[in-house]
């Protein structure tokens, strides 16, 4: 009974702390045009406080006082605008903030009951938790040149937790993902023709076929599919609600940026995403200057990584001439255990299948919005990238140790990005008049 009080005053603290900067009386105040709700404040203020984290976890090795000061701040800034910030609150669904509250304690509880660390969580991640448990600040351990933000989220949260538990630790990602997914809920909103369970049955919909316990065993994976599905709703504002001002850019730079310091992987979205928003964008001038704003972000990665590990490394070493040791049979026998894992990593994560058949519908509905364009570009690029990396490590690694790495990863890869077509997947939803004759809007 103690402990689970213990995860409950937790689950408390998450949400304090990430009520802030964007309280929800400075968000009814200032950003009220927007019309983003408790949970999109939420997630707003978690890309922002992770972009802090980072900073922060290059240079500093004492995060128990950080935290305190940490918790402190949002206390006070909540406190400050106090009756203002329980009056919006209030205004929100009461029942929903229960379910919120309700899922991230079944999730929490689950985790608790099994602790169970997987492999790469094992392997890879702990260990870069560990040294901010520690007090050793950033320290190049696990597997190395591995981004190290969400051993820091983990290591973070576990050291500052009430009962001083490793798996404390990995609440966090828990909570993102679930507030990722309930961001999902202000496509909802402004219609009164729809009924309550059929919000909540919506979510419910999108959890099972999006929640994985194992990936909560350390695995970093849950923290891109959050952080794309947050940016997709972003570049959603951008290309079809036309909002083009410096909060909304803000925004969506930071989180393309944050996705760097996840995982390997995350140069890859990065690109994708500041292309597609570079491709799409209409001023000559923003083009210009996003175009520059994205290599200046990618360098300042690039001598990031130099300074805390004295290169710039990934997984493999990059030498195109092995290109060359490409033939015909490698190809047909990459491309076949490529096509098998893609299967069988559609199938382990359904909602693969939900974006499938709404692609399918999108391509052969006779209304055509070129808006939605981009979608596809985000996955032929995606698509393209994960294509090309496979090739090569079979070039580099040999095709053994290749099919191995993709039948132990390639459900992860795909898991990763499908938290960005969950936007698209309701705006097909709405152009289908799936709910109602009315048109909704997504914030």
């Amino acid at each position: 009974m103690t402990e689970l009080i213990f995860i409950v005053l937790q689950f408390f603290i998450i949400t304090i702390l990430f009520l802030f900067p964007i309280t929800p009386y400075v968000n009814d105040r200032y950003l009220g045009k927007y019309n983003f709700d408790i949970y999109n404040v939420f997630c707003i203020n978690i890309i922002i406080n992770l972009n802090f984290y980072l900073i922060i976890s290059i240079f500093i090795t004492e995060i128990k006082t950080l935290f305190l000061i940490n918790l402190t701040i949002a206390s006070v800034a909540l406190l400050i605008s106090i009756k203002k910030n329980l009056i919006i609150l209030k205004s929100s669904n009461w029942k929903l903030l229960l379910l919120f509250f309700l899922i991230n304690m079944a999730f929490f509880i689950s985790l608790a009951e099994n602790p169970k660390l997987n492999w790469d969580g094992l392997k890879v991640w702990l260990p870069k938790a560990s040294t901010y448990y520690q007090g050793l600040g950033f320290t190049d351990v696990g597997t190395h040149a591995y981004p190290h933000l969400g051993g820091f989220l983990w290591g973070y949260f576990w050291k500052n937790s009430l009962i001083d538990k490793e798996y404390i630790g990995r609440f966090f990602y828990i909570f993102f993902y679930v507030i990722s997914i309930f961001s999902l809920i202000s496509f909802f909103k402004g219609n009164k023709k729809i009924s309550l369970p059929i919000i909540i049955g919506f979510l419910i919909f999108i959890l099972s076929l999006t929640y994985d316990s194992f990936l909560f065993g350390g695995y970093q994976d849950v923290l891109l599919f959050s952080i794309l599905l947050i940016i997709s709703k972003f570049l959603y504002l951008i290309i079809f609600e036309r909002q083009k001002d410096f909060y909304v850019y803000s925004v969506y730079f930071l989180g393309s940026f944050i996705c760097l310091w996840i995982k390997q992987e995350g140069i890859i979205y990065f690109s994708i995403l500041t292309l597609t928003l570079i491709i799409f964008e209409n001023d000559y001038k923003k083009k210009i200057f996003f175009t520059l704003f994205s290599l200046i972000l990618i360098s300042i990665y690039f001598l990031l990584k130099n300074y805390l590990i004295g290169a710039i490394q990934f997984d493999q070493e990059i030498n195109l001439e092995k290109i060359k040791l490409l033939d015909l049979i490698l190809f047909k026998n990459v491309l076949f255990a490529f096509l098998t894992n893609f299967l069988v990593a559609i199938i382990k994560y359904p909602i693969w299948l939900l974006i499938i058949l709404f692609f399918l519908i999108s391509i052969f509905s006779k209304k055509k919005n070129l808006n939605i364009r981009y979608i596809y570009l985000f996955f032929i690029l995606n698509l393209l990238f994960i294509v090309c990396i496979i090739f090569y490590s079979c070039l580099n690694l040999g095709f053994d140790n290749c099919s191995l790495i993709m039948r132990v990863s390639m459900d992860r890869i795909m898991y990763q990005s499908s938290g960005f077509y969950l936007i698209w997947i309701i705006y097909i939803f709405n152009d289908l008049n799936f709910f109602s004759r009315n048109r909704f809007h997504l914030f």
